[in-house]
């Protein structure tokens, strides 16, 4: 296959395409930030004028990306000396913070109120979703026309969140497995009962 190939949301990047999709796919690849972004990119992509210099410019930005990348890796310690390096004892939970819920097994938390989890979210992926590439609460304190940007855009999503709240929009719940584990060379080995 050769037809252009748009790659993107949350768990991608344009690093990850233009390093391991990118060299698989015989034909153009496109990485989008998300669903939204694909529309004006498939434009330009049936367009006689636009989609070559368009696919020209991706593939320019995907050699400097792997370039960079290829030579980041380069600096990163081996597996050898990783191995050398690594932790030889497992951390433990000062006793003073162990609570009943982390017993190893698996535990389901229902109906959670949507406001305590209000404090855990991270904003960071919300900003960079919406290409204001930066760290949160930082992003809001930079002397640049972006902070004014971020700043209108975080507002909007508390006045959203604030209404997702009093409405009960969503219901959290979750589930989590606890279990032993521990490390046997290179593997974690994940031990149930006395095993």
């Amino acid at each position: 296959m050769t037809l252009p190939l748009l790659i993107g949301g949350a768990t991608t990047s344009k690093v990850h395409t233009a390093l391991r999709i990118d060299p698989a796919y015989k034909g153009p690849v496109i990485h989008v930030l998300d669903a939204s972004r694909a529309v004006g990119v498939a434009s330009a992509l049936v367009s006689d004028t636009q989609r070559e210099p368009l696919i020209a410019q991706y593939r320019e930005a995907t050699m400097t990306r792997s370039a960079c990348a290829r030579a980041s890796a380069a600096a990163r310690a081996s597996w050898r000396r990783s191995r050398r390096r690594a932790p030889t004892a497992s951390p433990t939970i000062p006793p003073a913070r162990r609570r009943r819920r982390q017993r190893p097994g698996v535990h389901s938390f229902g109906d959670w109120p949507l406001r305590d989890l209000r404090g855990s979210i991270d904003w960071t992926p919300f900003f960079r979703a919406w290409e204001l590439a930066g760290n949160y609460p930082a992003i809001l304190e930079d002397r640049d026309r972006r902070r004014k940007r971020a700043a209108r855009l975080f507002d909007d999503a508390q006045a959203m969140l604030d209404r997702i709240i009093a409405e009960h929009w969503l219901t959290p719940r979750g589930t989590v497995g606890l279990w032993r584990c521990r490390r046997e060379g290179d593997d974690v080995l994940v031990l149930a009962g006395n095993d």
